[in-house]
């Protein structure tokens, strides 16, 4: 049964009882299933499908959820994808997030931007940032993380701007070719020249041993041109 009570509003479907039954304005919505959309009046663009699912939307707009009670407290929240029986349930104003996943994302509520595919990935997150979690119930060891990563079944991140790569059960962590990290070289500022010889000649004793091994008395260095021979440097104290 379709229980659609909309005068003001244009290209809505729904299917199932009580589905879009209160949307007053909403426009370009699709429900499919027992209350999916029940409370929706002017959000837009959103596409339910399961029982509950996006049931408490209201304003909320470019929604999607499949699954029973995916995004089932959604209200005013918007481009989130949820995925998965109660993927993204708890989220209630939280936008531009992605769950993928029996639970997935669960107890989220007004955090943006956060992606989990995986089994109870990302559980705990509730207003965390930026977040990422592959894997059975990867997630954060915090709610309230920013752009924190877990990759691989268990793996938990602890704290802001890391990434985790497995559980604690992970013995080796390889590649194909060896890790590149990037050079702090464009951080660095306020360079000064300065003249190597006064540097060194501050800093260091200048020793010349003679062909029979004999340490000399200690002798400056005359520059441009240094003849070839053995130097033995040694750190003033």
């Amino acid at each position: 049964m379709t229980d659609l009570k909309s005068s003001r509003s244009t290209n809505n479907t729904a299917s199932g009882y009580h589905a879009l039954q209160n949307n007053s304005s909403g426009s370009y919505n699709s429900a499919a299933g027992e209350s999916a959309l029940a409370n929706n009046t002017t959000g837009a663009f959103n596409t339910a499908s399961g029982e509950q699912a996006l049931g408490a939307n209201t304003t909320g707009f470019n929604n999607t959820a499949t699954g029973q009670q995916a995004l089932g407290l959604n209200t005013t929240g918007g481009a989130n994808t949820g995925t998965g029986q109660a993927a993204l349930n708890s989220n209630s104003t939280g936008s531009h997030n992605t769950a993928s996943g029996y639970h997935a994302l669960f107890n989220n509520t007004i955090g943006t931007q956060n992606t989990a595919a995986g089994n109870f990935a990302l559980f705990n997150n509730t207003n965390g940032i930026n977040n990422t979690a592959l894997g059975f119930q990867a997630g954060v060891g915090f709610g309230n993380l920013v752009n924190a990563t877990a990759i691989g079944a268990n793996a938990v991140v602890n704290a802001s701007n890391k990434v985790r790569l497995g559980d604690t059960l992970v013995t080796v962590i390889e590649g194909q070719v060896a890790y590149t990290f990037t050079s702090d070289k464009t951080k660095k500022e306020n360079f000064q020249p300065v003249n190597a010889k006064d540097i060194l000649l501050s800093t260091l004793a200048a020793r010349r041993r003679d062909p029979e091994g004999a340490i000399c008395k200690p002798t400056t260095i005359n520059e441009p041109n240094v003849k070839a021979f053995t130097w033995d440097i040694i750190l003033l104290t």
